[in-house]
């Protein structure tokens, strides 16, 4: 049975610049969600079988993301937190472990602090690794913290030490993604995607025992569109999926791709319920999932939608 997800910025803001990111290029909020929105979109999470926070900007900048947080796992579905771990200070990670918070993600894209900072401009690695560690020993049972690691051209080479560095901080997973290609200095031969299995395999290599643990996307060519998840942007519209989350040039295979801005309604307007059982919305996930895809492909072509 295929789980029901669905993505919500609580704020287009984040307190580092990463060289792969379009947020600081494209986005044209720089706002957060309110909180009254907030609890009339809880009311429709029945539906969903899992919550995932922080899309493009970074959640824990919400000035009231504990109260969020304890908010959305009240309404019943799972809750995934995705952060860079820099705010993850002692009073958020028992906010988080007190909200019963089911996954952590950690992003972290350089093994050393000289790596990383060069990614993540203004991010200081010692100190989202202690963060890490002060949840690892708050938390309870059940709480998961996987690292997540965006492989792009500049540290397609640190696989094999992010591998060893999740492994030994005690993260219970790594996983990978595969950097969009949005601007061309991060294009490469093969698309941004490099050799993706080589990198993921030589990382499981250097692993160890911790090989089994370390995942990746995989893609095929029937599957049909693998990131379609609604997502909630900080002003409350619905668009399909996190990478219609604002209008901007990319790169596909190479060339040039205009991705537009996909909206189905504004749940501040529209009930969440209501959006997504749309004939409008309806048609065209119906679209996207039939399309054959590699990483997108046809998809993108047939859909209107663009996917890493």
């Amino acid at each position: 049975m295929t789980t029901r997800r669905i993505g919500i910025d609580l704020t287009a803001v984040c307190n580092l610049r990463c060289t792969m990111c379009a947020l600081d290029r494209f986005h044209p909020s720089r706002g957060v969600l309110d909180f009254s929105l907030l609890g009339e979109i809880a009311a429709g999470l029945s539906f969903f079988d899992e919550v995932h926070v922080g899309w493009c900007g970074e959640p824990l900048m919400h000035p009231r993301f504990a109260e969020a947080a304890a908010l959305l796992k009240r309404a019943g579905p799972r809750l995934v937190v995705t952060t860079n771990g820099t705010l993850l200070d002692p009073g958020t990670a028992d906010a988080l472990v007190d909200a019963r918070l089911d996954v952590l993600n950690v992003s972290i894209d350089g093994s050393t602090p000289e790596r990383y900072s060069r990614i993540r401009r203004g991010g200081d690695l010692r100190a989202v690794l202690s963060n890490v560690r002060t949840y690892l020993a708050r938390r309870k049972p059940g709480q998961c913290v996987n690292m997540i690691s965006t492989v792009h051209a500049e540290n397609v080479d640190d696989m094999e030490d992010l591998a060893r560095l999740a492994r030994d901080t005690g993260f219970d997973a790594m996983a990978f993604n595969f950097a969009v290609p949005h601007f061309s200095e991060i294009v490469s031969s093969d698309s941004g995607t490099f050799d993706a299995a080589r990198a993921v395999g030589r990382a499981r290599e250097a692993a160890g025992a911790f090989a089994d643990r370390v995942v990746a996307p995989s893609f095929s060519a029937s599957r049909g569109c693998a990131y379609l998840t609604p997502a909630i942007t900080p002003e409350g519209d619905l668009v399909p999926c996190a990478m219609m989350l604002f209008e901007r040039d990319t790169f596909y295979r190479g060339r040039a791709v205009r991705v537009a801005r996909r909206s189905f309604g504004n749940v501040g307007a529209v009930p969440l319920l209501r959006i997504i059982e749309s004939p409008d919305y309806l048609a065209f996930v119906g679209t996207a999932r039939a399309s054959s895809a590699d990483s997108c492909g046809p998809c993108a072509l047939n859909a209107g939608c663009f996917c890493p």
